[in-house]
Order: C-alpha cells, then sequence, then structure tokens
C-alpha cells in the first residue's frame, strides 16, 4: 500500500474542509413564502396614519431551513413619496439604526402646501426629512451586512411567529407651521397642499441558509489526517 499518496489525498481533503467551514456563505433570497410556507395576516388601517399598520406571520416549517431571516426584499424596496413621483434620491429610503426591536430607514422628500390658514397665504415648497420605522415582536434584528446581505440595512432572525408594525412618517409642520413627526397620510390631510398625493412602496422576503446536511466533522477529519500523517512518518523512517 502507498502510505504517502493515501496521506497526501487525506491532507488534501483535509484542507478543503478547513477552507468550506471558513467561508461564510450568503442566505439565499428573497424569496416568498418562506421554505416550507408560511401563513401571512395584515391589521390596521394604514402605515400612513397613526398606529401605522402589523403584519403578523405564522406557521414556518423551520426544518427548511437552518436559518431563516425576513427583511427588505432589495436595498430600494422602501420608498416614500410626498409629492406622488420620484423627485429626490432621498425618497428612496435608506436603513439608518437599530435599537431593541425597532429598525429605521430615513430619507427626506418635497412638498408644495400652504401655510398660516388657507390659500391666501404663505406657499412653501420644502424638503422634508422622513422616516420609516418598523418595529418588530417575536424575531430579532440584525445587521444584513454581517450576513453578507449588502444593502438591506437589517434583517430579522426568525425563529417562529412573530408581527411586525410599520409606519412612514414626515417631519412637517401643520397649518401654524409648527413641525412635529407625523404619519404621512395624517400630516399630508391637514395641510392645505397643491394636488398631488403621497406614495409609499413597501416589498419585503425571507431569506435563508439551507438544512445543514450531516457531514464528518472538521475535527474528526483533522484527527485522521494527523494519525494518517504519523503513518506516512513511520513508512518513511522504517524504510
Amino acid at each position: 500500500m502507498n502510505i504517502r499518496r493515501i496521506t497526501s489525498r487525506w491532507l488534501i481533503l483535509l484542507t478543503l474542509c478547513f477552507a468550506a467551514t471558513a467561508l461564510q456563505a450568503v442566505p439565499i433570497g428573497p424569496v416568498y413564502p418562506a421554505p416550507g410556507g408560511n401563513n401571512w395576516s395584515p391589521s390596521g388601517v394604514s402605515s400612513g396614519r397613526a398606529g401605522g399598520q402589523t403584519w403578523s406571520y405564522s406557521n414556518f416549517d423551520l426544518s427548511q431551513s437552518s436559518n431563516l431571516y425576513w427583511g427588505p426584499w432589495s436595498p430600494s424596496s422602501f420608498v416614500l413619496k410626498l409629492n406622488g413621483s420620484l423627485a429626490h434620491p432621498g425618497e428612496v429610503l435608506s436603513f439608518n439604526n437599530i435599537s431593541g426591536n425597532t429598525a429605521t430607514w430615513t430619507g427626506a422628500s418635497y412638498l408644495s402646501y400652504f401655510a398660516g390658514g388657507g390659500h391666501n397665504h404663505n406657499h412653501y415648497n420644502n424638503l422634508l426629512n422622513t422616516r420609516l420605522t418598523i418595529v418588530a415582536s417575536g424575531a430579532s434584528w440584525l445587521n444584513a451586512g454581517s450576513l453578507g446581505l449588502s444593502g438591506l440595512g437589517a434583517v430579522l432572525d426568525v425563529v417562529g411567529d412573530f408581527s411586525i408594525n410599520f409606519l412612514f412618517e414626515a417631519f412637517m409642520p401643520n397649518n401654524n407651521y409648527q413641525f412635529a413627526w407625523r404619519p404621512v397620510l395624517d400630516g399630508f390631510d391637514a395641510l392645505a397642499t397643491l394636488g398631488g398625493n403621497v406614495n409609499t412602496s413597501f416589498s419585503s422576503g425571507f431569506y435563508y441558509d439551507p438544512p445543514v446536511v450531516s457531514t464528518p466533522e472538521p475535527a474528526t477529519l483533522g484527527l485522521m489526517g494527523l494519525a494518517l500523517a504519523g503513518l506516512g512518518f513511520r513508512r518513511r523512517n522504517s524504510s
């Protein structure tokens, strides 16, 4: 038996195993529904009204993945346009931060309106700060970049049934020109605007790692490789 040839093959296999272990695969997605299916139900009046809208997800088959995540469908999935048309790059919202069970995306959009008591008063065309706030229940936020999902900002680590509440807001005035964060539809309706309408977009999906296939542990392969290397060394000494 050619001990050196067997040892060489095992060492190559061992090297490949360690290299594969060191590489972190990017989760597959986006997809909908989740692998194995899921239920979805909405509640609440609107994502632009006080209280926002709630989406509830349930009945996952977690055996169909080793890790499951929920998040934006793409880096441009969350959009808020106060004038009804894309007039500023900030209307495609960008990820801002994670704080506890809350994740925030922010941007800016132009709005034309009258303030001070109707159409006979001052006319404004302001670039207003905007934001989307998503509050999760039953799942925890993760930095999407740490999983190799670039541009998404944040995703939820799904371990069972969960829900999200999301609300679009703008830092906008009332008729007395007093600025505050307001739900976009409530704030828009309270102003004397120059026509147009608020336009929002919210698309999401799931990302997942495939189920783990049972393979020899790297530590076991390492011991086998070292044993064979020892046999090769012993063979060389005795020859």
